[in-house]
């Protein structure tokens, strides 16, 4: 089964320190986090002793593509030590996703990423927006993106939404590809991030549609205000769709 994880990027605005934030995703019933870069300022073994004394698993780490493609095996080393094998490269601008050159270029450059962790333990995954979706001359860029690499994908469904996508059906399209599925809820008309069950993501086909492939995590990320506010419920709600 499924487990849950938060992305710590919902976080960023909250001025408290790691421990302090891993003390309250820990009591809102999440099992996990996925890292988002304020683990840098710590020791790898300082990060997996404070996920220790809070009781939660690693789920993975976004990683920037600027940042892995300087020392990928480095990096590989350092979230190894915290417990972490799967590195996210959380996305690229998106001007690579305008046309089939850019497309080809930001793939060989995540392949090469990709191929170099092969020796390590760690994996890379890329994680979509809705720039992704953006019809280029020989169809849409994110199926020449998929057909140009091997790298497993985590699906954001708010964004592909957001791009005017079906996100329950491009999970479907990535059985065997996606192990990892960001749950982000989106209000379309405002175009605005919001707390899960509150936006227009069919949140429910989504989980029917991750557990059909069998992702392994489901990820929680909101990019809206307030967003302690929120934190438990969302915890509950994405508890009660796995």
């Amino acid at each position: 089964m499924a487990r849950t994880a938060i992305q710590l990027y919902t976080l960023r605005d909250v001025d408290s320190p790691l421990e302090d934030l891993l003390e309250m995703v820990a009591a809102s019933g999440f099992e996990a986090v996925e890292l988002a870069g304020r683990e840098t300022d710590h020791e790898p073994d300082a990060v997996k002793s404070m996920l220790s004394r809070n009781g939660l698993d690693l789920a993975g780490a976004h990683v920037g593509l600027d940042d892995l493609e300087a020392d990928p095996t480095g990096l590989a080393e350092r979230y190894q030590r915290m417990g972490c094998t799967d590195l996210i490269c959380p996305g690229v601008g998106e001007e690579y996703f305008q046309s089939m050159e850019g497309v080809a270029g930001v793939a060989t450059r995540l392949q090469a990423v990709a191929d170099e962790l092969d020796d390590t333990d760690c994996t890379l995954h890329y994680h979509t927006h809705d720039q992704e979706f953006q019809p280029i001359e020989d169809g849409v860029a994110f199926e020449a993106f998929l057909a140009a690499t091997e790298i497993p994908i985590e699906l954001d469904v708010g964004h592909a939404l957001r791009a005017g996508e079906d996100p329950a059906e491009w999970l479907r399209r990535l059985d065997g590809r996606a192990e990892f599925v960001h749950f982000a809820d989106v209000d379309v008309a405002s175009d605005e991030s919001v707390p899960l069950g509150e936006g227009d993501v069919d949140l429910e086909a989504c989980a029917d549609a991750a557990a059909g492939i069998g992702a392994d995590w489901y990820v929680y990320e909101y990019e809206g205000a307030d967003p302690l506010d929120s934190l438990d419920d969302s915890a509950q709600y994405l508890l009660n769709l796995k």
